[in-house]
């Protein structure tokens, strides 16, 4: 075993450690035989050579224990010890050599030799402590007793009795035969303990082996020459002593992280390791009768005999005993697998019964050989009411065939268990959607027949059905959704390729579903949706698909159609939608704009027509709604141009290539220039000057209008202040700025606005912001919050475009707002309508009635300017005045503001065709006080332009006239009492 983090005997070193002992057991031959130097220099190199190969094996050893744990790691460390004493035991020699000579038997060494028999057996029992009991320990060292007692006999009786009783008498001869009997223990117990080693890690086993067979053999004839008395050849012995130790240190070498010397389990020995010790017991059986037979046994023989005996038979008990420990481990062992296996039955048994599975075992004719009791409570028959039935009463009368044959197809194993799904037969008649896993165990001798396993998927299947419904069908109308229609146009386009055909998708977009939800209610909207669908339905035919597509959007695809088919039905389904709905009582109107896209798979894809159906119902809706187009491809054209100008707007933005122009906002009746409107421009470098409808409203559908509204809004106020720093009057010039709506929703916006007028150093109410009346309907309760956080800032408000939304009076008063703008649509048609000057009427009294400046916008006549003037309008603002200028421009007409009512600055501007006209008119008047035909005309045009019920002339004096007409006849020259304009409705005078 190894220890952890602790790594294995390097490559180098098991690659260096042979080369290594070679050379020194080569060069210890060679010197020995030699005698190199003489006999003391040889003596002194063999000893060292013999104490540096014990040195290497001590270290070898230390490394091999730290490598491994438990038994290895202390049997490594004795021997690691046992060659420490064949050090010390040759260092004390050679020490002892050269101070004092020759040494006698017995000497000091020898207590270190001693202690280096006595630690390998010890090493080599410690190694068998992991592996075996403690009775298995004490039978292999009793084997190794046998066989080292058994060689002794035979040896004694052949050879060394003669030697002993010739040699000397004192401890010499006997501490001579010591040796070679450890030797004989040791070599008997690596026998016996190396056959339990992994065959992986043999190799440290056979080298530790043949090391202890070298010291054996190097003690043997040790003894049998000190015996015999011969001194000759003394580097034979010491060269085996070296090469025995040298091994030793490479089987601790070669030991690595799976060399532990024995296996983790204790096992009676094979063959060889039980009839092992018996070969030397025959042997010294044998040589004893022989000897006994001849001259009789003498008593050496006869004690070691009785060793022999007396071993034989501790081992035979110890092996009883070791025998009768192992049955009751055995007996123990088959108790506890046998109550393992019974619980694992039960175990088994329990869930079998009571696992919402039902397990079924039928044989190879189709009869159930075996039913768990789980088919009560799932399908609510008896389990021995099943047994002996056929499988095919169990199954659906529909299901049954074709279960069958998926059951007899099932592979045996290694094959995978086939996966049917059926439904089976319930006790109450009723069937259960099941899944079954079936099993083909016929060549297992303890099942023999198909295993089939039942689950209840009923309820897994509805759910799935439930939700494939949802994934293909809008859970409100009941139609179809998008999936749903992309699957039904993908296989039309597939039919269509295989049979020529024309295929047309419609897509119906209703017009003013929002302000539908926002009044009354989403469910109102839901309710309406409900009926538009089933409308759609109804226009459409039998086989075609209508599908909700998102929101208030919803597409028909139709199959087989002709070219004029289509349109017919979008025309249908234009006129449908326009009936009335009643929801809670009340009457509402609602319609559709259609797009019409026609194709076949030959000519366009699905993502194709699809597209050009969504081009062309936007294009309906630009043109007025409720109305259908039919695709065109200038459509596509268009669309194509409108992502160029998207992407060149957004290059225009980042190269800052747009501009400012300022449109003067004038006041009524005085004629300051009270402020301007800025107004974005942008001069393309190869289509030339861009009008703000295209590339404003398309700024903000792609979200480009925070920027853009970012860029105006500091551009505006720096300009602003740059006005008011070169012409200031009282109250200050306010610059008008528009805000999308967008903008409004953007959480950055009140920052933006704080962050321009510091920056500007504009005061605050020199700022205008102004909103569209639609911006403010569309999400009121989100933008009130934050119009009321810019109005904290000294912000003024405008509604612009008022009276093209839908606002009320009760929700205009919500808004924290300053200023009305009437729209140019109103103001356009005053000299063409005679309704629309009420209208006006209508909105500067309602303005008033709030508080609230109003401002008309789009005045291009003098009798527009009249009219607005009679209704009190305080401003007015339109190319009668002037026309957007760039800054410079501005700056000069501030100047000098001629063709306006009034300069701003100074009193000498010379004015305009518009301003000649209307003081001309008044001059005229004058000349005609007499109430000639010259006089006529111009009272009826005045009552045109003012839309008074009659004109009349009054003669007042100069002290009594109005402000305006002393203005107008100030311009005329006069200062006499002239006659003065007086304007009346019905009944005035």
């Amino acid at each position: 075993m190894r220890v952890a983090g602790a790594t294995p005997a390097g490559g180098a070193s098991r690659r260096l450690w042979p080369v290594a002992a070679a050379g020194l057991v080569a060069c210890h031959v060679v010197w020995a035989a030699t005698g190199f130097g003489g006999p003391t220099l040889t003596h002194a190199a063999l000893r060292a050579s013999l104490a540096m190969g014990a040195m290497a094996t001590t270290l070898a050893c230390r490394a091999a224990a730290r490598r491994t744990v438990g038994g290895a790691r202390r049997g490594w460390t004795l021997f690691a010890l046992t060659s420490a004493c064949w050090v010390v035991s040759q260092a004390m020699t050679a020490v002892r050599e050269l101070t004092a000579g020759p040494l006698a038997l017995p000497a000091p060494p020898d207590v270190a030799s001693t202690m280096a028999i006595v630690l390998p057996v010890l090493a080599l029992l410690a190694f068998l402590q992991g592996a075996v009991s403690s009775k298995a320990r004490v039978r292999t060292l009793l084997d190794a007793l046998l066989i080292a007692a058994s060689v002794l006999f035979v040896s004694w009786a052949l050879v060394l009795e003669g030697l002993y009783r010739t040699a000397p008498d004192g401890h010499a001869r006997a501490l001579g035969l010591a040796y070679p009997l450890g030797d004989v223990v040791l070599a008997s117990l690596v026998l016996v303990a190396g056959g339990r080693a992994r065959p992986d890690s043999r190799l440290p086993w056979r080298l530790l082996g043949w090391g202890l067979g070298l010291f054996a053999a190097a003690h043997t004839s040790f003894a049998y020459l000190q015996l015999a008395g011969i001194d000759t050849a003394p580097w034979a012995q010491s060269a085996s002593w070296l090469a025995g130790c040298l091994l030793v240190g490479l089987a601790a070498v070669m030991s690595g992280p799976s060399s532990s010397p024995l296996t983790g389990e204790a096992r009676i020995a094979g063959r060889l390791g039980v009839c092992l010790p018996y070969v030397p017991i025959m042997l010294a059986v044998s040589v004893a009768v022989g000897r006994r037979l001849d001259r009789g046994a003498p008593a050496f023989l006869a004690v070691n005999g009785g060793v022999i005996l007396a071993l034989l038979l501790a081992r035979q008990l110890t092996a009883q005993l070791e025998n009768l420990q192992l049955t009751q481990e055995l007996e123990a062992k088959v108790r506890r697998r046998t109550q393992e296996l019974r619980r694992q039955a039960r175990h088994f048994g329990s869930i079998a019964q009571n696992a919402s599975e039902v397990l079924t075992v039928v044989d190879g004719s189709g009869v159930i050989r075996y039913q768990s009791a789980s088919v009560e409570r799932v399908l609510g028959h008896f389990p021995d009411d099943l047994v002996g039935r056929r499988l095919h009463d169990l199954l659906a009368p529909e299901d049954a065939e074709a279960t069958l044959a998926r059951v007899r197809s099932t592979a045996p194993p290694p094959a995978a268990p086939t996966v049917v799904t059926s439904r089976l037969r319930r006790a109450d008649g009723s069937l259960c959607q099941a899944e079954i896993t079936v099993s083909n165990l016929l060549a297992d001798d303890a099942v023999r027949g198909f295993v089939l396993t039942s689950r209840d998927v009923g309820e897994r299947w509805a759910l799935e059905e439930q939700l494939r419904r949802q994934a293909m069908q809008d859970p409100l109308t009941g139609l179809g959704n998008r999936a749903l229609f992309r699957d039904r146009l993908d296989h039309a386009m597939a039919r269509a390729r295989r049979r020529p055909e024309l295929l047309a998708v419609l897509m119906v977009d209703l017009d003013g579903f929002k302000q539908v939800n926002d009044s009354l209610g989403h469910d109102a909207g839901d309710r309406l949706l409900v009926e538009v669908a089933h409308r759609l339905v109804d226009c459409v035919r039998e086989g075609d698909t209508v599908a909700r597509m998102g929101g208030d959007e919803f597409a028909v695809l139709l199959e087989r159609a002709d070219l004029e088919g289509p349109a017919v039905v979008a025309q249908r389904i234009v006129y449908r939608l326009r009936a009335p709905i009643e929801i809670d009582g009340r009457s509402i109107v609602t319609e559709g704009s259609v797009g019409v896209a026609v194709g076949s798979p030959s000519m366009l894809s699905a993502e194709e027509l699809l597209r050009n159906a969504d081009l062309a119902m936007y294009v309906a809706k630009s043109r007025g709604k409720g109305t259908f187009e039919v695709f065109e491809k200038e459509m596509h054209v268009a669309a194509l141009e409108r992502v160029e100008l998207e992407a060149e707007l957004r290059d225009a933005l980042r190269r800052q290539e747009l501009s400012l122009h300022y449109q003067p906002v004038v006041e009524l009746p005085g004629g300051r220039i009270s402020g301007a409107e800025a107004l974005a421009r942008w001069q393309h470098a190869e289509r030339g000057m861009i009008p703000p409808a295209e590339f404003v409203p398309l700024a903000e559908e792609s979200g480009l209008v925070i920027e853009l509204g970012r860029w105006v809004l500091g551009e505006a106020c720096r300009q602003a202040r740059r006005f008011q720093l070169a012409y200031p009057t009282e109250p200050p010039f306010t610059m008008a700025v528009n805000v999308a709506a967008r903008q409004l929703t953007s959480p950055w916006l009140v920052d933006e606005v704080r962050k321009a007028l510091i920056e500007s150093h504009l005061p605050a109410s020199s700022l205008v912001l102004e909103i569209t009346e639609g911006a403010l309907m569309k999400d009121a309760a989100s933008i009130i919050p934050t119009l009321e956080t810019l109005k904290a800032l000294g912000v003024r408000l405008a509604i612009d475009d008022f009276g093209t939304g839908w606002s009320s009076l009760s929700r205009l008063r919500s808004f924290p707002v300053d200023k009305l703008k009437i729209d140019r649509s109103f103001v356009s048609e005053i000299t063409s309508s005679a309704d629309d000057a009420p209208i006006v009427a209508a909105i500067v009294a309602m303005a008033h009635s709030l508080q609230l400046t109003t401002v008309a916008e789009g005045v291009e006549t003098a009798e527009q300017l009249a009219c607005l003037h009679q209704h009190g309008c305080e401003e007015v603002q339109g190319f009668l005045l002037s026309r957007p200028l760039p800054a410079d421009a501005l700056l000069a007409l501030l100047g000098d503001p001629g063709g306006l009512l009034e300069p701003a600055t100074s009193t000498g501007g010379e004015l305009g065709r518009d301003g000649r006209e209307l003081t001309g008119l008044v001059a005229e008047t004058t000349l005609a006080a007499d109430g000639g035909d010259r006089v006529r005309p111009v009272l009826r045009e005045l009552r045109r332009v003012t839309g008074a019920s009659f004109v009349s002339l009054t003669e007042v004096h100069w002290e009594e006239l109005t402000r305006q007409v002393r203005f107008l006849v100030e311009h005329v020259g006069e200062r006499t009492p002239v006659p003065a304009l007086s304007a009346g409705q019905a009944g005035g005078s």
